[in-house]
């Protein structure tokens, strides 16, 4: 199995999109977006943003192009229209100034291949957390020497008139005139670059100022008057060890809405590497309380609470410590379990056809679930090895394959944990409560001639079904269906919708007419193409964008994991430039851990998918 890496995108036909094109796609998305937005004017935080939790977000948001040290050397740095800004150029520190690059990161440069980080991004920013982004860039631009030179100079020529902390004393105490301007004065700082601050300084600029500083040393107390406006962290700083660190959570019942008690708690904690480096356990208290005591911990550890109830697993969402942030609360919600078909809804159904010859056509199908009780549906038979949902594909449907698809939709791993049954497939994953974020994706191949009816039992209520068809001379003749208006993906495409189909009808869909184009080329060329090819990748993306995007992944195993687990394998979660969170990548990596160590997948298999999670993982961090 091979998966999309981060510089490089490979569909179905063994083409590779990269990252420079993926980015033009990226680009001219935010070109719509923005140009419904307006700019956004910058708003002042009501406190001084911290540098040390702006430097994780930077490391999430910033670093691929920026550099993890403000660098400008970001493994996509080389890929987009310019070179990005290096946070560590000396010069960039004297003339930034914090509000413009409060409306440059919340309004993108579209021209430089920077997006939009504000209203316009399908994940923005709040106001807080561009201002500790701003933090964070000034936090790698002052080295600590400067700070420390700074606060020198400080301590020994303006210490008695501003006061410890630059809030100084009322007048009357400072035998002065006039105020002392109060250095924490955000309004001041964050519209002023030290260049300006420095100017300010100058011999004669400004009253009661008797000393004579050469140009290093006023350079570096503005370096030091400005940590008075943010909370100042350097880069050494945050790298080193957190000295004392808690865990808590606690485990809540979401089915009854009460709370478990008294269950073993496993922490596991891994490297930016994907390794785990920690696994400590503990039991819950009878109100469902747990924590954990850290000290000496690396600040790159994320970690990941489980725990099995009812002989399934739940997790916790993946957290991250920091110096400025010791104390992380990793709650877990369990569910308790259903059996009743009646609780599953397909919430959408997009059927893509594609014709790879005049007498062999593909078809894809994308299924989006949902769960409409508060209980994790385990399958009609109460076990979920057995089968859990049910998937229904044509008599003669050939090659049937299937895959699933993750939160952005750009990426596809092969669904190994569907079995086939008496009556069609099934999947072996419980489901938990709500729309899943997980899609399912069914491929097979059908015969052609002129035409083609196929059909199959839908097993649960549809809510909403798609049909998307090439514009190849081939025309939809089932009743029942509304044609939309044309659209154009990767080529030009017919859509047919419909609403609320009942449990257990007949899904059919009646084709007519002679494709006059196969895959992409031209009848008669003797061109043809494997499935999944790259239209097939644009469709499927396209509707996720519309359909999917929103919920954080979520899977559910099926199985009942050891507790150690032998403790040599990671935890999976998905992760963002691919659609995908950083906690999404880790999550994935555990649940495809979890799996190897049930001996559903060869070693061979998890191996090569563990090590591309792993690769893409690594490129977001």
């Amino acid at each position: 199995m091979t998966m999309r890496q981060p510089d490089s995108v490979r569909n179905g036909d063994g083409r590779i999109w990269t990252v420079s094109f993926l980015l033009l796609l990226t680009v001219l998305f935010f070109l719509g977006a923005a140009a419904t937005v307006q700019a956004q004017d910058p708003v002042l935080p009501a406190a001084p943003p911290d540098a040390a939790a702006g430097l994780a977000l930077y490391a999430d948001r910033c670093a691929n192009c920026h550099g993890a040290a403000g660098n400008g050397d970001g493994e996509l740095s080389g890929n987009l229209p310019m070179p990005p800004r290096i946070f560590t150029d000396p010069a960039f520190r004297q003339t930034a100034v914090p509000s413009a690059y409060y409306s440059l990161i919340v309004n993108g440069n579209l021209e430089a291949g920077m997006p939009p980080f504000g209203a316009a991004s399908s994940n923005p920013l709040t106001a807080a957390q561009v201002w500790n982004a701003i933090a964070a860039v000034f936090a790698l631009a002052t080295p600590a020497e400067a700070v420390a030179q700074g606060q020198a100079v400080y301590q020994a020529n303006c210490l008695s008139c501003h006061g410890e902390n630059g809030i100084a004393a009322a007048p009357e105490v400072t035998n002065l005139e006039t105020a002392v301007p109060n250095l924490t004065d955000l309004d001041y700082w964050f519209n002023r670059s030290n260049d300006v601050v420095l100017a300010s300084l100058e011999p004669g600029k400004l009253t009661g100022h008797d000393y004579e500083l050469d140009e290093s040393d006023l350079r570096a107390v503005v370096d030091y008057a400005r940590t008075f406006s943010y909370v100042y962290v350097s880069q050494a700083a945050a790298d080193e060890p957190i000295a004392a660190a808690t865990i808590s959570g606690f485990v809540t019942n979401a089915t009854t809405g009460g709370v478990i008690g008294d269950l073993p708690i496993l922490l596991r904690g891994f490297t930016a590497d994907i390794q785990q480096s920690l696994a400590l356990t503990t039991t819950a208290d009878a109100a469902g309380a747990y924590s954990f005591d850290l000290s000496d911990v690396d600040p790159d550890w994320v970690y990941l609470i489980s725990v099995n109830y009812g002989d399934l697993n739940f997790s916790s969402d993946v957290g991250q410590l920091s110096q400025s942030e010791t104390d992380l609360v990793l709650p877990i919600t369990v569910y308790e379990q259903t059996t009743n078909p009646a609780a599953i809804n397909v919430a959408q159904v997009h059927v893509v056809v594609e014709f790879l010859s005049k007498t062999v056509m593909q078809v894809t199908e994308l299924y989006v679930y949902e769960n409409q009780e508060t209980a994790v549906f385990v399958g009609e038979r109460g076990n979920a090895d057995l089968g859990t949902i049910r998937i229904n594909v044509p008599a003669n449907a050939q090659s049937v394959s299937f895959e699933r698809a993750f939160s952005g939709m750009d990426s596809f791993i092969p669904a190994t944990e569907i079995i086939q049954t008496t009556t069609g497939y099934a999947d072996t994953i419980p489901l938990r409560p709500g729309r899943s974020a997980v899609s399912l994706i069914v491929n097979y191949t059908l015969p052609y001639d002129n035409g083609a009816t196929f059909s199959y039992q839908m097993p649960y209520a549809v809510t909403n079904a798609t049909i998307i068809l090439p514009e190849v001379g081939v025309e939809l003749t089932s009743a029942g269906w509304t044609e939309q208006s044309q659209q154009t993906m990767g080529g030009l495409f017919r859509s047919y919708t419909r609403q609320n189909l009942a449990a257990g009808s007949t899904f059919e869909v009646q084709l007519a007419g002679e494709p006059q184009q196969v895959s992409g080329t031209a009848v008669g060329s003797g061109s043809v193409t494997a499935p999944r090819n790259q239209t097939t990748e644009i469709i499927i993306g396209g509707l996720a964008l519309a359909g999917v995007l929103g919920g954080a992944f979520y899977v559910l195993r099926a199985r009942q994991a050891a507790a150690d687990a032998n403790e040599d394998e990671d935890e999976d979660e998905v992760v963002g430039e691919n659609g995908r969170t950083a906690d999404e990548l880790i999550q994935l990596i555990a649940d495809l851990d979890d799996a190897f160590a049930n001996g559903d997948l060869d070693e061979a298999d998890y191996q090569a998918q563990r090590a591309d999670l792993k690769a893409e993982l690594k490129a977001i961090w």
